[in-house]
């Protein structure tokens, strides 16, 4: 049987405006949560090799980081359900085996590697593609030599699925979101600078649009040494936004918008900090998201990747009380006592 030409379906799906490629892969957001999930991939490997892994997925690290990729963008939701990746693989396995899963894995590399100048190294352009095709939004090319299914094929292919009302909505929520999150971190530069904070905004995100200017003006352009050479640096340079004591290399607070995004990256950013910095009992860290993803950052953390993340005192800072409360505490707040005031404890 003639292995199937891939191409013109990998080719149509890059191009396609709604599709996953452009509104996830090339997302900034997934490169900022990159590192973040890398580490907890790492953990995974590490309970493997150390034998404590375990034969269930239901709770074990490795659902946690699957489920971290999978809540990046509300599109994806379920796509840690490996039946979706079935039908372009043509993998005729059960699944209920970890092993049935690694065969089916080897397949989707060498398709990955056979087309690697179209896709990437990381396996993510193939993981997003993988998931249009479990969704229906495109079909597979026909196995065989048949061309007059090929001919079919490649005409339906010119014209792919729309999304449902509800796949449109969820999109559109999710570009909103973007705006939104850009939006947040600029109430929380300006809150910064007017306690008399220096801010530092996430590297990636400083030449952001905000108004009529940027979202890093007037922000600190490099970390102090003491900050931006500790170990994982790399990942705290992106957290969304940090306040440090005018002119020193003390980060007073740390926050992580999440308003659509991976809370789980966001709280491993969180943990980098921490575990780099001195004095970190005296950080005050916040998860920064709407009022109606509480529950969602309380879930969050109840996962055993976090168990002892009750320590460091995290609290959710709900949008309402954010933009409610800050110009008046900009206008009369001094420290950290008016943040704290309006945030809630979420550690058990």
């Amino acid at each position: 049987m003639t292995c199937p030409d891939f191409r013109p379906l990998i080719e149509r799906w890059r191009a396609d405006p709604d599709s996953t490629y452009q509104t996830w892969f090339l997302w900034e957001e997934r490169l900022k949560n990159f590192r973040s999930i890398r580490r907890g991939l790492q953990q995974v490997v590490g309970e493997m090799q150390a034998g404590t892994f375990g034969s269930l997925y239901k709770s074990s690290s490795l659902e946690t980081v699957v489920k971290s990729i999978a809540e990046q963008r509300q599109i994806f939701k379920g796509a840690d359900h490996p039946f979706l990746w079935k039908p372009l693989t043509g993998a005729n396995v059960k699944l209920g085996k970890w092993g049935e899963f690694l065969a089916m894995r080897d397949g989707i590399v060498r398709l990955n590697n056979l087309y690697h100048q179209l896709l990437s190294n990381d396996l993510g352009a193939i993981g997003g593609l993988l998931f249009e095709i479990g969704a229906g939004h495109y079909a597979p090319p026909p196995r065989g030599d048949d061309a007059e299914l090929r001919a079919a094929w490649k005409s339906d292919l010119a014209n792919v699925r729309e999304l449902t009302a509800k796949e449109h909505k969820e999109l559109l929520a999710a570009r909103e979101g973007d705006c939104t999150h850009t939006e947040v971190q600029g109430w929380l530069r300006d809150l910064g600078k007017a306690l008399g904070f220096d801010v530092w905004i996430a590297a990636n995100d400083r030449a952001r649009l905000l108004g009529t200017g940027k979202l890093g003006d007037g922000c600190l352009a490099t970390l102090p040494s003491k900050v931006g050479n500790i170990e994982g640096a790399d990942a705290v340079r992106l957290i969304d936004v940090l306040w440090l004591a005018l002119g020193t290399d003390t980060v007073v607070a740390a926050f992580e918008v999440e308003h659509t995004t991976s809370i789980y990256s966001g709280i491993v950013r969180l943990l980098d900090l921490s575990t780099g910095v001195e004095s970190a009992k005296d950080l005050h860290m916040f998860l920064v998201a709407p009022d109606s993803r509480e529950q969602d950052v309380r879930d969050q953390l109840l996962r055993p990747a976090f168990r002892n993340v009750n320590s460091l005192k995290v609290k959710f800072l709900p949008y309402g009380a954010l933009q409610e409360h800050r110009e008046s505490i900009a206008r009369f707040g001094t420290g950290m006592k008016a943040i704290e005031a309006i945030a809630r404890a979420i550690a058990n």
